[in-house]
């Protein structure tokens, strides 16, 4: 009834009316705990796009203008959370909601939100995509990497390790700048896959010997060594850093000594969804971690790309 009303509404032009309806049908949906599904989602979409942005009156004023379908969107996040049959849906919106609010809002150039809903919206192929595009419009000619780089840890941090992995795959193999399987051509590129394999594998370790290896390469950005702190308690169950300069090795001491029993909550906080496991084998020739030995990793178990004359190779002895 009320989904009806909003679409005689608009065939109507009463733009101002059809949105207060559109937010009243959201929250019908909460309030009836409407579960989500594939009709709901396609319902709310499709009125998404027909709500306008702006009213008539709003284009006529010099003030800054506000998008009009903001309180829909939100709601609509509000009660998808609210009815969610997951722990990350109860605590991002469900991913097929945020997919097709990303999508709306790609086709309208407004590439900084529909940023923040791709990464909620479990479709890396179609995320790698939009990056891919954001970065060759408005990034610089050195920043191929560095755009990849955040969105991978951002999505690691959101404990989807096998949504990143797929993310950083897709979006190497169609930058027109890159087009490149692992190894990659840039170094940040190759920490991010070496890092997601230390965490397919919880080699708390070898993800130590990476972030001083790559300690130049992280200093690009200094939101980096956060991400990979929230990284590192995420999946190696290491501590949050503490005031005082201990240092990585330190908070990885820490980590290798703590026990399950020594702080409660930890196990549920970082629950990963099994859909989002992840395991690639160490014994891979392809991967960087081939023929290692745990006994030996205070030596070189990883050269830095900078200290690498040519590119590496499937055969190289990463040892």
């Amino acid at each position: 009834m009320l989904f009806s009303g909003i679409l005689r509404l608009l065939a109507e032009r009463e733009a101002a009316s059809a949105i207060d309806l559109a937010e009243l049908f959201v929250e019908a949906l909460e309030k009836s705990k409407t579960p989500v599904s594939s009709v709901v989602l396609d319902r709310f979409d499709e009125l998404l796009n027909l709500l306008p942005a702006q009213l008539e009156n709003d284009l006529e004023a010099n003030s800054e203008r506000e998008d009009r379908r903001l309180q829909y969107i939100s709601l609509g996040i509000k009660w998808s959370m609210a009815v969610g049959d997951r722990k990350r849906y109860r605590r991002r919106g469900h991913p097929g909601l945020h997919f097709r609010i990303a999508k709306l809002l790609w086709r309208e150039g407004n590439y900084t939100n529909a940023r923040s809903h791709f990464m909620y919206s479990d479709n890396p192929e179609t995320f790698a995509v939009f990056l891919t595009e954001y970065q060759m419009k408005y990034g610089y000619t050195t920043e191929k990497d560095l755009f990849i780089a955040q969105a991978v840890m951002q999505m690691l941090c959101d404990q989807k390790p096998k949504s990143a992995f797929k993310l950083l795959q897709c979006y190497c193999d169609i930058h027109p700048d890159i087009r490149s399987g692992f190894p990659y051509p840039f170094p940040l590129l190759n920490f991010l896959h070496f890092t997601i394999i230390c965490i397919a594998n919880k080699e708390i370790t070898y993800f130590s010997v990476l972030i001083d290896q790559y300690e130049s390469e992280i200093s690009h950005d200094p939101e980096y060594k956060q991400l990979l702190d929230r990284i590192g308690q995420i999946y190696m169950g290491l501590p949050q850093p503490q005031p005082a300069p201990a240092g990585f090795l330190g908070n990885m001491i820490k980590g290798l000594l703590r026990s399950p029993e020594n702080e409660s909550g930890t196990a549920e906080e970082f629950e990963i969804d099994s859909e989002e496991m992840l395991y690639i084998p160490l014994s891979s020739k392809t991967e960087c971690l081939a023929g290692t030995s745990k006994s030996r990793t205070a030596g070189r178990v990883f050269q830095t790309d900078e200290a690498q004359t040519d590119d590496i190779t499937d055969d190289m002895d990463l040892d």
